[in-house]
Parts: structure tokens; sequence; C-alpha cells
């Protein structure tokens, strides 16, 4: 997916293609990091409006290329996992 560089990733369920048209649901889990420049990403894992897996949306604040993800050690900021609420009426 064209996101500037900045990791995004687009997650497509089988038997869908990448022209399969798609809705955002919503936001099911955010994950926040500094790069190795020092600016604040976002990482946000979203499900479409059928509740399916959809993107695993990366944002930099100042809108420049993803130099590196961190290892799962050194994320330091907040995640914030709303797993029960996604369980409620969408996928496990």
């Amino acid at each position: 997916m064209d996101d500037g560089q900045m990791g995004s990733l687009l997650v497509l369920p089988p038997g869908l293609s990448a022209d399969a048209t798609r809705r955002f649901g919503r936001e099911v889990a955010e994950l926040r990091f500094m790069d190795g420049d020092g600016v604040l990403i976002s990482a946000a894992l979203n499900v479409d409006s059928d509740g399916n897996l959809f993107e695993l949306d990366m944002f930099k604040g100042d809108g420049s290329p993803l130099i590196r993800i961190p290892d799962a050690l050194l994320v330091r900021l907040s995640i914030r996992l709303r797993a029960m609420e996604w369980c409620d009426d969408g996928p496990a």
C-alpha cells in the first residue's frame, strides 16, 4: 500500500484480491514507539467493516519514511489492546 514508506501493511483475507472493495471498521490495537530519528510512530491494527483484519497502519508524525521497527524489548511506550471489545462483535 502506498503510505510514503511509513511501513503500513494491507492485510488480505484468503480469497480476496487487493482490488476488493473493503471499508475500515475500527482500530483494535495500537502501539506507539520512537523511530531511529526520535520521531513518534503510531502502529494501529485495524479491522474492516466485517471484522476481518484490514491493515497495520503505521503513521510517523512528520511524514518521513520509517527507519526501523524496534525489537519487542525496546518498545517502551503505551500499548492499548482492545481485544475484549474486538472479540465481542468480531473475530476472536
